[in-house]
């Protein structure tokens, strides 16, 4: 899964996920700054389908 600020650039985090019948939990790590609103694409690549069901976000200080 690849996630962008913007669909023409390069992403901001990749987090890989693997084939599963379950639910399952990924994480990625990025620190990112970003100011007021800001549109998050979700690209993922690769066989199959995925079923994407929420993302959180949390603040570092």
């Amino acid at each position: 899964m690849e996630i962008r600020t913007d669909p023409e650039e390069e992403p901001i985090e990749r987090v890989f996920v693997s084939p599963s019948t379950d639910w399952k939990n990924y994480e990625g790590k990025t620190v990112i700054k970003l100011k007021g609103k800001q549109a998050l694409y979700f690209t993922y690549t690769g066989t199959g389908h995925i079923d994407f069901k929420a993302f959180e976000m949390k603040r570092t200080m």
